[in-house]
């Protein structure tokens, strides 16, 4: 989400924290794996710590995406280099999860990577080939589901949004049935009338379901969280 100059107050509610100045952060990190690494999910699991706050970082798994469209006007012969691309010129990307707390009750989930709802040819073409990691990497950090107390998309393609839902039977349902959904207004229009290009990006299933059960909040860019 992107954060703006002037924020506007919020009313304080189960859920919502309003995050001190930057110059508090202090961090610690493990060591950087290979730049060349191919594996699914990272060893490298930062812990960074923002006054009273502590985000963990950590991944979904891996797609993989067209590299030139990825890196636009950079010759291949440079990118390359660092991020090899397969037979079909795509190139591994890690689908980053946050899990902010701040020891007082607010767990936050910011970005819910693919989810577990992607057909097998959708999984063919986006090369991911493991099942999602969100839950799993969520319980290693003690977080069941129903401890979650927000959850934030910073947009809502398939890859970052993917994991807000799940199918229980013939229903589809939030995976995190106590939180509050937050997505930013013109976002939810664009996802709700995609154009020819972002049409690809955007499945219903991942948001639409949040509205109709009453999870969805809708904010302004100016707010802060």
């Amino acid at each position: 989400m992107r954060s703006a100059n002037a924020a506007s107050e919020r009313s304080s509610s189960p859920g919502r924290m309003r995050m001190p100045d930057a110059s508090q952060n202090a961090r610690t990190a493990a060591p950087s794996p290979a730049r060349n690494s191919r594996t699914s999910t990272s060893p490298y699991c930062p812990v960074v710590r923002v006054g009273r706050f502590q985000v963990e970082i950590f991944s979904d798994g891996i797609l993989r995406l067209d590299g030139g469209a990825m890196f636009g006007i950079v010759p291949k012969a440079l990118w390359d280099r660092e991020k090899p691309a397969d037979e079909r010129n795509r190139v591994a990307l890690d689908m980053n999860c946050l899990l902010i707390r701040d020891g007082a009750g607010n767990v936050v989930v910011v970005e819910t990577g693919a989810g577990p709802k992607l057909t097998a040819r959708s999984q063919e073409i986006f090369g991911i080939d493991e099942p999602p990691r969100l839950l799993g990497e969520l319980a290693r950090r003690g977080v069941r589901p129903d401890e979650v107390t927000l959850v934030v998309n910073t947009h809502l393609h398939f890859d970052h949004a993917g994991g807000n839902t799940y199918r229980d039977g013939e229903k589809l349902v939030a995976t995190f049935p106590r939180a509050s959904y937050v997505f930013q207004r013109l976002e939810w229009v664009d996802a709700n009338a995609p154009n020819e290009r972002t049409r690809g990006s955007y499945f219903a299933d991942d948001y639409a379901p949040l509205e109709a059960a009453g999870k969805l909040e809708l904010i302004d860019e100016s707010v802060e969280i």
